[in-house]
């Protein structure tokens, strides 16, 4: 599994979180269709996407208080791959290495840190 992690700084508005979950998201689905295109396997199981979350540490708790509207600063893309021995193209870690490179700019001020997880293997 490959997750994107995304974070905008506070006060971003739901929309510029989502544009950024969004561009992440478009780069994962190039790296898969390319590696895709050049082994015969298509490496995605499943993707999940997650835009809008919020970080509460002030009155109100984690969920209330002044953040609860502050518009979600917080994205996710999941992208689990095929089992190991069905794969053919890229391994977790060089898809990982793949997008990393794919994401380094991003819009409003958007952050991403990818990483990588066996689990269920």
């Amino acid at each position: 599994m490959v997750v994107a992690q995304i974070s905008l700084p506070p006060g971003s508005s739901f929309d510029a979180t989502r544009e950024v979950v969004d561009e992440v998201e478009a780069a994962i689905t190039e790296i898969r269709h390319r590696d895709r295109e050049l082994h015969g396997v298509d490496p995605q199981d499943h993707l999940a996407v997650l835009a809008g979350q919020t970080l509460s540490f002030g009155p109100g708790g984690p969920v209330g208080g002044a953040a609860a509207n502050a518009g979600g600063t917080i994205g996710q893309v999941l992208f689990e791959m095929i089992p190991a021995e069905e794969q053919a193209g890229l391994s977790p870690g060089e898809f990982a290495d793949e997008l990393r490179a794919a994401v380094r700019a991003l819009p409003h001020g958007g952050e991403v840190s990818v990483m990588t997880s066996v689990l269920g293997q």
